[in-house]
C-alpha cells in the first residue's frame, strides 16, 4: 500500500496561479494515476501533464488504447475527474467523479472494469 494521497486535500484549495501547488498537484496526480495503473496490472499507459497557463490548475492525465482518464480543477465545482472510453480513435461519454472516488483505487478499477474500458 503506498503512503496515503494527498490529492484530495490538496484539491480543496486553488491550484491555478501558483507555480509551485501547480508542480505538487502534477506530482501527485501521476503518483495517484501510476498506482491506478498498477492496480489495473496495465502495462501499455501513458501519464502525461498537461500543464496549461498559470490560471488554470493543469490537467494529469492517464491514456492507454482504451480509456483516458483526467484530473484536474475544472470550470465547475465537485467532480475533477473526467474518464472516457476510447476506442478505434472514437470517444465515448464523458463520464465524471470526484477526487475521493479516484482515491477508492481497488474500487475505481472496478468501475472501470466493470463498465468495460479495461
Amino acid at each position: 500500500m503506498p503512503k496515503p494521497f494527498k490529492l484530495a486535500e490538496m484539491m480543496k484549495h486553488e491550484i491555478a496561479g501558483c507555480d509551485l501547488r501547480r508542480a505538487e498537484f502534477w506530482c501527485e496526480g501521476r503518483r495517484v494515476l501510476k498506482y491506478l495503473a498498477k492496480e489495473l496490472s496495465l502495462t501499455d499507459y501513458k501519464i502525461k501533464v498537461i500543464k496549461g497557463g498559470i490560471a488554470v490548475s493543469g490537467e494529469v492525465m492517464l491514456e492507454t488504447n482504451t480509456f483516458q482518464l483526467y484530473v484536474g480543477q475544472f470550470m465547475f465545482d465537485g467532480d475533477q475527474v473526467m474518464y472516457r472510453s476510447y476506442h478505434d480513435k472514437k470517444y465515448g461519454n464523458n463520464c465524471w467523479t470526484t477526487v475521493e472516488c479516484l482515491l477508492d483505487i481497488s474500487a475505481f478499477a472496478k468501475r472501470l472494469i466493470d463498465g468495460g474500458m479495461i
